[in-house]
């Protein structure tokens, strides 16, 4: 692939996705009561990456998926009454400076 500039990569990684606070949900949904609040701990989550890709010339493509532990939702200092998935998919297109 090299000779005619193409060159493909992967990665892996792992490591801690850290938020500074909780996620207060009723932001996002306005027709929730205030029985009905919830927050989301999105704190201290730890989680795998995967990448792979291929660059041409100075353009590069790339896929990620990122593995991170479920968040659990509760009610404001209360029980937990669920969870909620972190996981997600990334597409990218990038252009490289420097190099050969």
């Amino acid at each position: 692939f090299e000779r005619e500039n193409y060159r493909p990569f992967v990665g892996f990684g792992i490591g801690a996705y850290i938020q500074a606070a909780d996620l207060d949900v009723t932001r996002f949904a306005s027709s929730l009561s205030p029985s009905q609040i919830y927050t989301v701990n999105i704190k201290n989550l730890y989680g795998v990456l995967l990448r792979a890709g291929l660059e041409s010339h100075k353009i590069r493509f790339g896929i990620e998926y990122n593995l991170i532990t479920k968040a659990d939702i509760s009610v404001p200092d209360g029980p937990k009454v669920g969870v909620i998935s972190n996981t997600y998919f990334a597409l990218s297109v990038g252009y490289v400076i420097g190099g050969q």
